[in-house]
């Protein structure tokens, strides 16, 4: 069984976690939140980003992996829309939090990819890395590369492209997918890409033709209402399968309008809502070459009465009831 102990890279212990106001009738999901040293075969293993130098705007997002903890283990380990117990599915082991260096940028990418590295090549489960701000999703899936070989398809869920090449010349929380899409040696291509929730008026046209020119398929916000959903999971899904080795699902959490996610940088008029993204990670999370989700962007300091952060541990447990499902399925 690993321990963060054997990466090269500092990590910071899980806390132990336990609901508030549990009692001996409740299943809480602390139960199942268990640190990585303590939990063979996990179901998935958590990763924290407590980091949000590169956010533009607003920030607090390293506050969300400790948040979102606490939220989880609050929530209790049944779906009735699901059907799903996930107490029949296997813990949830917590590789703790990657030590962020909030003044040094490309250091902290560097402990963000070995420690990704180190995780997926040892333990034979999901991972899912929690932020942070949303930089982290290129060190993300360079270290995720790095443990495998082949390419990735990429599902993103988010406000904006990303595709920046810098801000006012250095790395941004807007650049991650220019930076996967240019600096990875091609293991990721704009064809097995879809970008899920791209918000208007908050873009740039110049962006919009650069992800065109990489062939990604784009569903703005406005084209996600008016498609059904079977039609979207499924393109997005042929897409990221096509000739890859693994899926990859990155969730900005301002792709969903500021009425459901409000602690966010930059809060989001007109986009998704709070079900429709539970939905398709439902159904995303149970492709079987799904290896990964990260979630970034929640910035408790700015949320209202907790609302963005229970999203974020709603979402991390829908994509674990998903892939619980996909198990027991094939």
């Amino acid at each position: 069984m690993p321990t963060p102990a054997q990466t090269t890279t500092p990590l910071r212990p899980a806390p132990l976690l336990r609901p508030p106001l549990a009692d001996e009738f409740d299943e809480p999901v602390a139960d199942l939140l268990l640190p990585l040293e303590k939990a063979p075969s996990p179901a998935a293993v958590l990763l924290g980003v407590p980091f949000d130098a590169t956010t533009m705007g607003r920030s607090g997002s390293r506050h969300a992996p400790t948040a979102v903890r606490t939220a989880l283990a609050g929530l209790l380990s049944y779906h009735a829309g699901f059907d799903s117990d996930l107490r029949q599915g296997g813990t949830l082991a917590d590789a703790g939090d990657v030590d962020a260096l909030q003044t040094d940028v490309e250091e902290t990418w560097r402990r963000i990819s070995e420690a990704t590295t180190a995780l997926m090549s040892t333990v034979d489960a999901p991972l899912i890395v929690l932020g942070g701000d949303n930089s982290l999703t290129f060190p993300v899936l360079r270290g995720a590369l790095a443990a495998r070989t082949g390419r990735l398809g990429v599902v993103h869920f988010d406000a904006h492209f990303d595709v920046r090449a810098s801000h006012h010349g250095e790395p941004a929380s807007g650049v991650p997918f220019r930076r996967a899409l240019e600096d990875l040696d091609g293991r990721i291509s704009g064809r097995n890409m879809t970008q899920i929730g791209i918000a208007g008026w908050e873009n740039t046209k110049a962006a919009a033709d650069y992800v065109a020119q990489q062939g990604i398929r784009v569903y703005s916000a406005r084209e996600v209402q008016t498609t059904p959903m079977d039609t979207l999971v499924e393109e997005a899904v042929s897409r990221a399968v096509d000739g890859t080795d693994g899926v990859w699902i990155s969730i900005d959490i301002d792709a969903v309008d500021g009425a459901f996610a409000p602690g966010t940088n930059c809060p989001t008029v007109g986009g998704l809502t709070s079900h429709q993204l539970l939905e398709l990670v439902w159904r995303l999370s149970q492709v079987p070459q799904v290896i990964g989700l990260d979630l970034s962007e929640v910035s408790p300091p700015l949320d209202r009465d907790g609302l963005t952060v229970q999203l974020a541990a709603a979402t991390i447990l829908t994509f674990l009831a998903g892939q619980a499902k996909a198990r027991t399925t094939t």
